[in-house]
């Protein structure tokens, strides 16, 4: 065990390790007078922060065969399409998604469900047809669209089809900028009642979909209310095999902070503790990212998500997990899907959680864990609120 968690192990841990049980370390007792102070405590606090605290780099997103322009002939082109006027206009780039201030912490105390928002789409987009300000109009007078198709085409395939990434229901459109500089690109920001995202791997006309006007969320039969799931993920090489039911991600990050006042030599009351600033991954679009919206909708809490950050391992030339950390009890607070032309789509998710644990793997492992909703040590998410 490295020397931060021996450090952490007299002051806060007692005589409970933190090893994992394959890697157990023992510990010492002492009597009322090795009781930490204050400031000694606070020190200790900020030292969890920092344990647990950590990022995974970047991997290179899979991308779509590449072309000199997104306007070439062979190029995937991305479209957004109102099926009741038959228009179809190039996007460039594309974001969208859900977000909810749901509190980890409060819903483990039964407080009241927030109510999630759609995030708006924000498009910056080309005319398939020599046509000036798409939008404009629907600007102007507030006019609303009653349905956009978000797209994936190939020119080589029979006009009108495409893979279709969301469609959005009673559209506004709120705002647009123009850009001249080699071309005229323009970029709107459009309001939606409702998104409606198709399920890869699901059946037929499966889907999952957020209604903000009355504040309903469907798809729980695909992605299953009773027992939210999310994850595992993995962050590793696109090329490295993964374990069944693993999700590879390119990013993950994980911050956790404790404002401690340096002038405050004494501590005590109104000490600062440990706060979970981020716990956000970032992979390919998948069904995962779909339920996540569907859970972030319903305001619905998964027992664990699991990250792993996996390396090549140089001796056995196989993939292996260095670190790992886990949010317990965990609220996803947004969801941003997001894309360019010629690109496939990405997601990025960030939870709100209970508790953080994290596991430095190796020759031997080393688990720091905290829960923030009781303020005290914690060896596993199942053991949260003991």
């Amino acid at each position: 065990m490295n020397s931060v968690a021996r450090s952490l192990l007299p002051l806060l841990f007692g005589l409970t390790s933190l090893a994992m049980s394959a890697c157990a370390d023992p510990t010492t007792s002492g009597d009322a007078s090795d009781e930490p102070t204050a400031g000694e405590a606070a020190d200790a606090d900020a030292t969890i922060a920092t344990t647990l605290s950590g990022d995974v780099g970047y991997a290179n997103a899979r991308e779509l065969p590449k072309v000199d322009s997104v306007n070439s002939a062979t190029a995937p082109r991305l479209e957004l399409f109102d099926p009741a006027t038959g228009d179809a206009f190039e996007v460039l780039s594309y974001e969208f998604g859900i977000e909810n201030a749901i509190s980890a912490r409060q819903a483990m105390t039964g407080a009241g469900a927030a109510k999630a928002r759609l995030k708006p789409l924000k498009i910056a987009v080309r005319h398939v047809k020599a046509r000036s300000s798409p939008f404009l109009q629907q600007l102007l007078i507030g006019k609303p669209i009653d349905k956009l198709v978000l797209r994936q085409v190939d020119p080589k395939q029979v006009k009108g089809a495409g893979t279709e990434i969301a469609s959005f229901h009673l559209a506004f459109v709120t705002s647009m900028q123009t850009d001249v500089e080699g071309g005229s690109v323009e970029s709107y920001e459009i309001a939606t009642a409702k998104v409606v995202l198709p399920l890869a791997g699901g059946k037929g006309a499966d889907t999952v979909s957020h209604d903000q006007t009355t504040n309903s969320t469907a798809g729980s039969a695909f992605c299953g209310a009773a027992t939210p799931t999310l994850g595992p993920f993995v962050q590793s090489d696109p090329g490295w095999p993964l374990a069944k039911g693993s999700v590879r991600i390119d990013r993950a990050e994980v911050k956790v902070a404790n404002a401690i006042d340096i002038g405050n030599k004494t501590g005590g009351a109104g000490a600062a503790t440990p706060v979970l600033e981020k716990f956000l991954v970032e992979g390919p679009m998948n069904a995962t990212g779909v339920c996540a919206l569907f859970y972030s909708g319903a305001s619905l809490m998964t027992p664990t998500v699991r990250v792993d950050a996996a390396s090549m391992d140089t001796k056995s030339a196989k993939p292996q997990v260095n670190l790992t950390w886990e949010a317990c009890y965990a609220a996803v607070v947004d969801v941003t899907f997001k894309g360019r032309a010629a690109e496939e789509p990405r997601q990025i998710l960030t939870l709100d959680a209970g508790g953080v644990i994290r596991t430095d793997r190796g020759a031997s492992e080393t688990t720091s864990g905290w829960s923030f909703a009781t303020k005290a040590s914690m060896t596993s998410c199942s053991n949260m609120l003991d």
